[in-house]
């Protein structure tokens, strides 16, 4: 989905994006005008992202954010597991636990989400 900025960019423009549960990432490179449009993508290596394993690869050449960050402190580790993860465990909705995005909260958003990705944390400066 495009971005539409009405600034003038005189320095280079880097991209940073941030999710509710997921570790933030910063484009490595600064993006480039072509067409009247900045593009970057972030999906086709590990590389794209700045730092050093910044991304994980979900398989088939494909790159992305790591999720279970539930408490968005930018590190995955078990303060995520005790709060939030556990005070959602079994309730329904838009809640910041649920890694797989089907509104509900329950194992499968620790263990495939929280577990595997525990240790992790954002490489984007402060």
């Amino acid at each position: 989905m495009p971005l539409y900025l009405n600034a003038d960019i005189s320095n280079n423009l880097y991209i940073a994006i941030f999710h509710r549960n997921h570790l933030g990432i910063l484009s490595a490179n600064p993006v480039t005008l072509s067409g009247g449009i900045y593009s970057y993508d972030f999906t086709t290596g590990s590389g794209q992202a700045y730092g050093i394993n910044a991304q994980k690869n979900l398989g088939s050449g494909i790159y992305g954010m790591y999720a279970g960050d539930f408490n968005a402190d930018g590190t995955i580790n078990p303060n995520d597991k005790t709060n939030p993860w556990i005070i959602s465990a079994g309730k329904y909705g838009y809640l910041q636990s649920d890694g797989d995005f089907d509104g509900q909260i329950d194992n499968k958003d620790k263990n495939d989400f929280w577990f595997i990705n525990n240790g992790k944390s954002t490489q984007v400066p402060n």
